[in-house]
């Protein structure tokens, strides 16, 4: 009996020092992203040429802060992981010049409101 056992105990600790090491990596972590906005864009509509307009000057974006949630897994020298965050901007601003927007002109002196959301 004493035999079997240390026999069933070596064969064990042979297999478990030949065998090739894995890691397993399974989690969920929490990030928090500070942001700065930054960009132009214009949009041209019905024959007329848009006007460029800043995200900051001209439509009151401002630096933001979003949580990020995102899943993990890993197998050795294999990952996947899952991130997840929604972005909203928001400003408002009185224009200091005409803007044409989409073909839609808008004067210097009228106050505006903008929003751009997002998931990712």
């Amino acid at each position: 009996m004493k035999k079997t056992i240390f026999l069933l105990t070596l064969l064990v600790t042979v297999i478990g020092f030949t065998m090739p090491a894995k890691a397993v990596d399974l989690g969920i972590r929490g990030y928090y992203w500070f942001t700065s906005i930054d960009g132009d864009f214009r949009v041209d509509g019905n024959g007329l040429a848009g006007t460029n307009l800043d995200l900051e000057n001209d439509l009151g974006f401002g630096d933001e802060s979003y949580p990020i949630v995102e899943a993990f897994l890993g197998l050795g020298r294999h990952h996947l992981s899952f991130s997840y965050y929604r972005a909203e901007y928001e400003g408002t601003n009185v224009l200091n010049r005409d803007i044409i927007f989409n073909g839609e002109i808008f004067p210097a002196g009228e106050r505006i409101s903008s929003s751009l959301n997002y998931d990712t």
